[in-house]
């Protein structure tokens, strides 16, 4: 009875601490996070120019070497007409996130550890399957990287340069020999985090031109909205041991510790903006957006209210992995100053499946904000673990 009464007891601590973590975490995020009172409209050079790696003695960036953390820029354009989702993404990324279910460790190239690659994504979707390209590359020798400014490279895949509010991007698909080559001007942000020396991520909106090519061919010219993105992570080790033991629950009881939806809308008028929603064993980590409206003005996004997801499908990535389920359909409700945000979301064109649990998409939306009638493309991330 004794030993009874001590397992009981620490299950009920452990269920209490549980309860303060759920309340503590989101006070804690929410007092560090600088994102709410970062500018909207001018970015620091610091915010663009990479923030993790390490030098060598004669101060110049060792590749070859063990980096602190990762470095992610993205790019987004819209492509095809009104009716269309098509859009183009593409992505270099200084490091991996850490987590098998997240990364495709499937695609590492043997003898490549997940802390000597530079990733490289460029996704295209089509009518019937969305062509992406998804390579980890080893550091040494294909990466090249200036510390002072934004102007980061990866031999024969592509380069992002530039500073806030006028970037370049130049990113190809040796495989499909597709290249994107794009010059953009940003002109306002959103912040979705900003913990000063663990995590910092943000969007741009602005101005996208350039063209998309095909065996040196012009298949498309670009004149649209788009969006630019940075996030730096701090990362000392691989976070997988530390999912061994819910790996090892989930067998038994069935259930998922994280949950992660991010949407970007766009819309022919000029609206742009989106939202980020996370949670992680039961603990809000993030939720909240916002819009701008055509004219400029912007609405923040308090809170999204609830996602009500539609028409499962089970997805396949290769013949290592379980499939997954997603969705073709999901409905949004949020909260904002100006009233209720709520809109339809549906695929149009199939999603990239880029890991076991990371999925990409595009989508065409329909909805309302503050009883003003919404109609648009957008682009998802999700991940259900």
């Amino acid at each position: 009875m004794l030993t009874l009464g001590y397992i009981v007891t620490g299950f009920f601590a452990a269920f209490l601490f549980y309860l303060v973590l759920r309340k503590i975490v989101p006070l804690l995020i929410n007092y560090f996070d600088r994102a709410n009172s970062n500018d909207r409209y001018q970015l620091p050079i610091e915010y663009e120019r990479p923030r993790y790696y390490t030098v060598n003695r004669s101060g110049d960036v060792n590749t070859a070497g063990k980096w602190p953390g990762w470095d992610g820029w993205y790019f987004l354009t819209l492509l095809g007409p009104k009716d269309s989702a098509q859009l183009v993404r593409g992505s270099i990324m200084t490091g991996m996130y850490g987590i098998e279910d997240i990364d495709n460790y499937q695609k590492l190239m043997l003898n490549l550890s997940t802390d000597s690659v530079v990733e490289c994504f460029l996704m295209w979707p089509q009518p019937e399957i969305t062509l992406y390209s998804h390579e980890y590359l080893p550091k040494y020798p294909y990466l090249k990287i200036q510390t002072d400014r934004l102007d980061v490279a990866v031999t024969n895949r592509g380069e992002i340069t530039g500073k806030w509010p006028e970037y370049c991007f130049e990113l190809t698909n040796p495989q499909d020999e597709i290249s994107l080559s794009l010059r953009y001007r940003a002109q306002d942000i959103i912040w979705w985090a900003d913990l000063p020396r663990l995590f910092t991520y943000f969007t741009s909106f602005g101005k996208m031109e350039g063209e998309l090519k095909k065996k040196g061919k012009v298949l498309q010219d670009i004149n649209s909205m788009g969006s630019f993105e940075h996030g730096f992570a701090k990362k000392c080790f691989n976070y997988d041991p530390l999912f061994i033991p819910v790996r090892m629950w989930k067998r038994l009881f069935p259930f998922n510790s994280v949950h992660y939806h991010y949407d970007l809308l766009f819309t022919e008028e000029g609206l742009h903006g989106g939202f980020m929603r996370t949670n992680a064993f039961g603990i809000k980590v993030r939720n909240f957006g916002g819009v701008y409206l055509p004219g400029g003005e912007y609405v923040k996004i308090r809170k999204v209210k609830s996602i009500t997801y539609e028409k499962p499908k089970r997805m396949e990535i290769d013949c290592m992995a379980n499939p997954v389920t997603f969705y073709e359909q999901w409905q949004v409700k949020a909260i904002t100053e100006k009233g209720i945000l709520s809109y339809t979301a549906r695929q149009i064109h199939p999603p990239a499946h880029i890991a076991r649990h990371m999925i990409f998409c595009s989508f065409l939306f329909e909805g309302s904000l503050g009883g003003r009638h919404l109609c648009g493309k957008g682009y998802g991330e999700y991940v259900r673990m």
